[in-house]
């Protein structure tokens, strides 16, 4: 397992090894183990996150970002 931290969030690399055996793979059983693995890094672990996977050969990549509140998303940028 690999981490680095990014302005925004956290990117995590699991080989296939080190994920769970279910399969697809759904946020619900990669969660326990996003959350250990920033915890044992010391990594922040935001209370609401968003997780985007991409698959790989070897393993998966996962870009942790906070999520934000409903009313933070709509405003306008400008």
């Amino acid at each position: 397992m690999t981490i680095s931290a990014i302005d925004t969030g956290s990117v995590l690399y699991f080989s296939h090894d080190e994920l769970p055996t279910v399969r697809p793979l759904t946020q619900e059983a990669v969660l326990p183990l996003i959350r250990r693995a920033l915890a044992k890094a010391r990594h922040p672990i935001p209370p609401a996150m968003e997780v985007k996977s991409f698959s790989s050969r070897q393993g998966v990549l996962f870009f942790v970002l906070p999520r934000l509140p409903e009313e933070t998303a709509a405003a306008p940028l400008c």
